[in-house]
């Protein structure tokens, strides 16, 4: 099972795991996490350089078209050039479309696979935090009610405050050992894919 990997950050930026303040983790899933992140910083930048090269031919080639429509061809020996230049722009233009038309449904899917996985995580580390502070108030209750039972003073109130208090214990014992399990499936599956994604 997972240890906790505590949250510094606000809920807003849940996800980026590396802004969490990990605490108690043993070598193995440390590396699991920064493996996890690095995929999606990675997964992330190349989605965006894939973008931004691709509105950049856009950019020139519409610039070309300006360059044309301003008659540059007319120029004294500007229209060979101009006309090589535009030819070389159209083919370099579609070799960029067709990566990216290759490239980015995959790594679209695997950024979303990638989230998940954070959110996963992000969900099983809050449930523990929980669970701590929920077994420390149990355990505190359950001290302070075996001291009055000494003198005689627990009431029947707070018998039945502490028995739910032990009854919400155990079923959130049960759910943070389920989401502890999905979230190690989760970080096991996506660092087995580490490979695929640097053959992209």
């Amino acid at each position: 099972m997972f240890l906790p990997m505590v949250s510094c950050h606000k809920r807003t930026a849940r996800h980026e795991l590396s802004k969490h303040c990990v605490l108690d983790l043993d070598g193995k899933e440390h590396e699991l996490r920064a493996g996890l992140e690095w995929q999606r910083c990675l997964t992330n930048a190349l989605l965006g350089y894939t973008s931004a090269i691709t509105a950049a031919f856009e950019s020139l080639e519409n610039a070309h078209r300006a360059l044309e429509a301003g008659r540059v061809g007319e120029a004294e020996g500007a229209g060979f050039i101009a006309e090589k230049l535009s030819i070389g722009l159209l083919e370099a233009h579609s070799l960029v479309r067709d990566v990216a038309a290759s490239v980015c449904p995959p790594l679209e899917a695997r950024r979303d696979a990638l989230e998940a996985c954070a959110e996963d995580l992000w969900q099983a580390d809050e449930i523990v935090e929980e669970l701590e502070r929920c077994r420390s108030k149990v355990e505190l209750a359950e001290k302070n009610s075996s001291k009055r039972q000494v003198k005689s003073f627990l009431s029947a109130r707070r018998l039945a405050r502490l028995k739910k208090d032990q009854e919400r214990l155990k079923q959130m014992e049960h759910e943070a050992s389920v989401k502890q399990m999905r979230a190690e499936d989760a970080l096991v599956a996506c660092s087995a894919r580490r490979q695929s994604l640097c053959q992209m």
